[in-house]
């Protein structure tokens, strides 16, 4: 089925900043993730609540990351 509209591009400096975000965001919500399964490990592992605070910075930031990137 064809589309009865003509197809639009972005230019290219647009289409790589746009290629750009989405890896970046992609990446920082893998991170995210990788960082509650860390935090998960170490709960169970009964470690010292000082890698903790470092997590609990760290996530804060990545989720500003990824709500800025969205």
């Amino acid at each position: 089925m064809k589309c009865s509209e003509p197809r639009r591009t972005l230019p290219d400096a647009k289409l790589q900043r746009l290629r750009t975000l989405t890896v970046r965001r992609v990446q920082s919500i893998d991170a995210r993730k990788w960082l509650s399964a860390q935090i998960s490990t170490r709960r169970k592992q009964s470690v010292s609540a000082e890698p903790e605070d470092m997590d609990s910075s760290l996530k804060a930031f990545l989720k500003n990351q990824i709500i800025e990137l969205e």
